[in-house]
């Protein structure tokens, strides 16, 4: 128990999921387990007709003022981000492209407050314009590599916030055709899901969290690298589902989920070198013809 506190601590500052909820272990979690293995199995899911994946949360907007960041030396900075300014209304679904290396990770960690800024402002406010203090329970964050837990499935998914909420845990769990990993925990309490998961499975099990974490800003890192084509095009409907529920910020290479966001942002060498309707860009560009 004493490990997984450390681990929760250092997720809560470094992990793929930022939120600031401590790991909440369930008394009933044998109970839990069987009743949840015999509801998966009636769930199957062709399209979403379902309320229960639409987020609650009220989306927050994004304001970058000149943002900058550098890496410090010895003998001089290395600069990553140059200059970035954009603001991100509440509730738009956000793409980021560019090339490798052009900084566009570098920029959601900052975005998420995993890094301070070297210079420029980050700023959050409401759809009233109202400004909110910037802080990492605002955020949830599906990194490129989304860190597990050395616990069960249903408590790497909510430990973000309390999983009482059975039937969207539930349903997302299926949606995501995470039903195997219930199905192999054979010693519920104690299942080590960080050495049993491959890459596809841990990127579904980072996405499913961010959905059910009700965040008003929701990001997204590469979200279908590790993913098969029927599951990243159900990750592409929620994206779609959720517009409007939270702010949506994806940084992709590709361009199906770059076609259907409000805005388009095109990082090239730390550099802001687009923002705007993604269909005036890509016309114009050859990456619409890849």
């Amino acid at each position: 128990f004493s490990s997984r506190r450390r681990h929760t601590r250092y997720w809560r500052d470094w992990s793929s999921d930022v939120c600031s909820s401590d790991l909440q272990l369930s008394q009933g979690m044998t109970k839990s387990f069987f009743r949840m293995h015999n509801q998966l199995q009636t769930l199957h899911f062709d399209k979403i007709q379902n309320e229960d994946f639409v987020m609650t949360s009220i989306p927050i907007g994004i304001n970058l003022e000149n943002v900058s960041y550098s890496i410090p030396s010895d003998s001089e900075s290395m600069p990553i981000l140059q200059n970035i300014s954009a603001q991100i209304a509440p509730g738009d679904l956000v793409s980021i492209i560019g090339t490798s290396g052009a900084g566009k990770t570098t920029l959601v960690d900052l975005v998420a407050r995993l890094l301070d800024e070297s210079s420029g402002q980050i700023s959050y406010f409401r759809k009233d314009g109202e400004k909110v203090p910037a802080n990492r329970n605002l955020v949830a964050y599906c990194t490129q590599t989304p860190y597990i837990f050395d616990t069960n499935l249903e408590e790497n998914i909510s430990i973000s916030r309390s999983h009482e909420d059975q039937n969207k845990l539930r349903e997302l769990i299926a949606y995501f055709n995470l039903n195997n990993l219930v199905e192999r925990a054979d010693v519920i309490h104690t299942l080590s899901l960080s050495r049993r998961v491959s890459g596809g499975e841990r990127q579904r099990i980072g996405l499913a969290r961010v959905f059910f974490s009700e965040r008003p800003i929701s990001i997204f890192d590469e979200p279908t690298s590790a993913l098969d084509k029927m599951n990243a095009e159900r990750f592409i409907q929620l994206l779609e589902l959720n517009r409007g529920k939270t702010t949506q910020i994806v940084v992709t290479h590709g361009l199906e989920i770059a076609r259907l966001s409000d805005k388009l942002m095109v990082i090239e060498a730390g550099e802001l070198v687009y923002f705007g309707a993604p269909r005036a860009y890509l016309e114009k560009s050859s990456l619409s013809h890849e």
